[in-house]
């Protein structure tokens, strides 16, 4: 993710191999849990008519604000996260270090879905099928979009709009009926800046996309990242979301994989909702217990804390505090860490040890 957003970078390396697990992957291709029979779903129109929808609408229209699909909603926790792991290869050795783990390892954190997978239908099916067997609501983070990060840290991202169209219909198509939120594409509109007139464009209309397919779906909750407090003003970041269009979605989601604090999100999200019909907000809390780092660094600062644990909230306007950056995980190789996307257990200890819970 971009460096002037002072969002943390991920090599495609490490996400493909630590970040999430390859659809192949023994443990979700194995799991009992991914083959409980689903519920009937509920009729809701194809991802091609949310297309032709898509078309006939343009992106104006009201936000399809609806009840807070957090409330009283139970979040899926990945039973195999990287903490869960931490903790059983300490638990004979370092039980009091197990047992700090632990407020990660229980913590739902948001499941990313980018091209790392071969086959995103697959995955996102079998992750469904994992909530499902919780009981669980499923958050997703879709991180695909062409030129992703402009090309810098986080490259990559589908090759054409057409294939991005297919790719978001896969997943579209893998959850249908299931009650599912989806956070679209992380950075896409605070750091387009460096993109042409045209590439803008070509944002927006991928992104509108992307709503229309996914909230075609009754089941389904829509949040188009908005960026943090510290990138651009709030009206910039409510235009560029009208530039998108509001139909479809549930809200904005803010602070992703940052440290601002959750006042300062909150202020800003209020902000932004005020100029948009009263979209809705969710604010990524996983690493902002203390706040940024004095010179707000973004790789690894030191003396951070987790931040509070994910939880649906009253939505005047936030819906929820969630965990979308999963904590632990490095943010590159600065400050004695591994590379990024890499999981960095003596980090995570300390994010766990200055834990705001």
């Amino acid at each position: 993710m971009s460096l002037g957003g002072g969002f943390v970078q991920y090599s495609q390396a490490a996400l493909r191999q630590v970040l999430r697990p390859e659809p192949q992957d023994s443990r979700l291709a194995e799991s009992p849990q991914a083959s409980v029979t689903a519920p009937a779903p509920t009729p809701t129109a194809s991802p091609e008519v949310a297309a032709t929808s898509a078309k006939a609408r343009g992106g104006s229209g009201s936000p399809a604000i609806r009840a807070n699909p957090f409330a009283g909603a139970k979040l899926f926790v990945d039973s195999n996260n990287p903490a869960r792991r931490q903790i059983s290869e300490w638990s004979a050795s370092r039980p009091g270090d197990a047992a700090l783990m632990r407020k990660i390892g229980d913590q739902s954190v948001g499941i990313w879905l980018g091209d790392w997978y071969g086959n995103v239908g697959s995955a996102t099916s079998q992750w469904i099928g994992q909530a499902r067997a919780q009981g669980a609501l499923p958050v997703f983070i879709l991180y695909n979009i062409p030129i992703r990060d402009c090309g810098s840290y986080s490259a990559g991202g589908a090759s054409s709009p057409s294939a991005y169209q297919q790719w978001v219909q896969a997943i579209a198509q893998a959850s249908r009926g299931t009650k599912t939120v989806f956070v679209l594409e992380p950075d896409a509109l605070a750091g387009w800046d460096c993109l042409s007139a045209a590439q803008q464009q070509e944002h927006a209309a991928v992104l509108r996309y992307a709503i229309d397919a996914l909230s075609a779906d009754s089941n389904h909750y829509v949040y188009l990242d908005a960026g943090n407090a510290r990138w651009h003003p709030a009206s910039v970041m409510a235009e560029r979301i009208k530039r998108v269009g509001l139909s479809g979605l549930q809200g904005v989601s803010l602070n992703v994989s940052n440290f601002l604090t959750t006042a300062e999100s909150q202020a800003y999200g209020q902000q932004i909702s005020s100029q948009t019909s009263g979209l809705k907000v969710v604010i990524d809390t996983s690493r902002n217990g203390r706040g940024p780092a004095p010179d707000l660094a973004w790789c690894n600062p030191a003396d951070r804390g987790l931040g509070l644990p994910p939880s649906a909230q009253n939505g005047r306007p936030v819906d929820a505090y969630l965990w979308l950056k999963y904590p632990g995980e490095s943010d590159g190789a600065c400050n004695g860490a591994p590379a990024s996307g890499e999981w960095w257990a003596d980090y995570a200890l300390g994010l766990a040890s200055r834990a705001a819970f």
